[in-house]
């Protein structure tokens, strides 16, 4: 038991900044260098990094509701320009064509017309800390996490986690394994806080 830590975020399962967000001021110290997306200073795509950080911010602050279109998604995205929610660069490095097909899409449909759905939702549940590590049946551990999107419906609930990487045939498995444990650990929080299915 003081080997192993109080505290767990879904980050460190495999995730993202925002997580290390949620245990901000949870006593637990982290490099303020990584608590926040730094502002992109550049109009390439070259990074995949800047790309995903800009993707995922016009997800966190998009109206679901104003994706018919490609020109209703990019003036929506001009109105989080102007209201200094994403910086110009970023707006130009978003793939709007891809944000339109999602919405096109089923799943895209239900949360663009959805009447609960969650943004940028913070948890801290405790958990049994001997399915996180061995040898520490009886202890418990704090998880915490930042879940994108979620929405929430009558019959159960479904998450909606924002990646940029790009899938083929060839790396498709190899993808869900990194990421498993991380949206694993957002339905439990969820079927929990919720008491539904996801």
């Amino acid at each position: 038991a003081t080997e192993i830590p109080s505290k767990l975020t879904a980050t460190q399962l495999k995730g993202r900044l925002k997580d290390l967000e949620a245990a901000e001021f949870s006593g637990t110290s982290q490099n303020s260098a990584l608590m926040f997306r730094a502002p992109i200073r550049q109009k390439t795509k070259s990074s995949g990094v800047a790309f995903g950080n800009a993707m995922h911010s016009v997800m966190q602050h998009l109206n679901f509701k104003c994706c018919r279109s490609i020109t209703d998604i990019h003036n929506d995205i001009e109105r989080m320009v102007l209201a200094k929610l994403i910086t110009r660069e970023q707006a130009e490095m978003v793939a709007i064509d891809k944000i339109y097909r999602f919405f096109q899409s089923d799943l895209g449909k239900r949360f663009a017309f959805g009447n609960e759905v969650l943004r940028e939702f913070k948890f801290s549940i405790l958990e049994d800390a001997s399915e996180y590590y061995n040898g520490a049946a009886g202890d418990s551990i704090l998880l915490q996490g930042v879940i994108d999107c979620a929405l929430i419906e009558e019959e159960g609930i479904s998450i909606l986690d924002f990646k940029t990487d790009w899938i083929t045939d060839a790396n498709r498995h190899e993808k869900v394994a990194l990421y498993r444990d991380q949206i694993v650990t957002y339905a439990k929080a969820l079927s929990r806080i919720y008491e539904k299915p996801v």
